[in-house]
């Protein structure tokens, strides 16, 4: 349903199935460091594939380990909706989730990142009821976003249960305190680095204009209008999918 998924509290169960991976990144990947390599007239071939070869082994752990994620949550699924696992994959909403989600997961390893992309496709699907377009923007507003921003999002969306978990936060606390207390960004470029990612929040439609580093979430009383309801969908499109054994 729009709004609010039904997998929320499904436990997840056992893992059934190994999706198919796409070595094309991988593949551009590796090629472009031999030609980068290769023009650079003291670095033999010996370290040119040694580095291919770290390369490819870095990509293919992170990989494994986002398939088997992937498989979880498609098992998970196929349990909730009552459909084989072939089906949920074969969902055409389920399937274009899936691919972009593993397409940002290739080029990252940020773990909140990959939870945040997890928790989509876990969102996703044509059982959701929730209208293709719809689902196709929040994916990309999900892939774009840095994990930092849409940690905002959660934040100013629910500010007093974002407190109950920092409590190191104190009783009042600006968007500026968060970004340099929760999510390590301080230092000279610290304030560039949060109005730039409040900036881009607004040109994404997802936050209102007028909330800068120094918006106090728990005592203004603006906050409530702080998201577009395109922001609202994307809080509630990754928010954590409970895992259980």
């Amino acid at each position: 349903m729009p709004g609010q998924s039904p997998v929320d509290d499904t436990p997840i169960r056992e893992l059934r199935v190994t999706l198919p991976r796409d070595s094309t990144a991988d593949a551009l990947v590796t090629a472009g460091a031999s030609v980068a390599l290769g023009v650079v007239p003291l670095i033999g071939s010996a370290l040119s594939t040694s580095f291919q070869s770290a390369v490819q082994a870095v990509s293919d752990r992170e990989m494994k380990a986002w398939l088997a994620r992937m498989a979880e949550v498609v098992d998970a699924l196929a349990h909730l909706v009552n459909m084989p696992v072939e089906d949920v994959v074969g969902d055409g909403q389920f399937y274009q989730s899936l691919v972009r989600a593993t397409r940002a997961a290739q080029e990252t390893t940020d773990a909140t990142k990959l939870t945040q992309l997890e928790a989509g496709v876990a969102h996703s699907g044509s059982w959701t009821q929730r209208p293709p377009v719809l689902e196709r923007t929040l994916m990309k507003l999900l892939v774009q976003l840095e994990p930092e921003q849409v940690e905002v999002l959660e934040l100013v969306r629910d500010p007093r249960g974002y407190a109950l978990l920092h409590p190191e936060l104190g009783e009042t606390f600006s968007l500026r305190d968060v970004y340099q207390k929760v999510l390590g960004v301080a230092g000279p470029s610290s304030l560039e680095i949060i109005g730039r990612q409040l900036n881009d929040l607004y040109l994404s439609g997802v936050m209102r204009a007028g909330f800068g580093p120094d918006f106090v979430p728990l005592q203004d009383d603006s906050r409530e209008f702080a998201l577009t309801e395109l922001g609202v969908q994307l809080v509630e499109y990754c928010a954590p999918v409970r895992m259980t054994p």
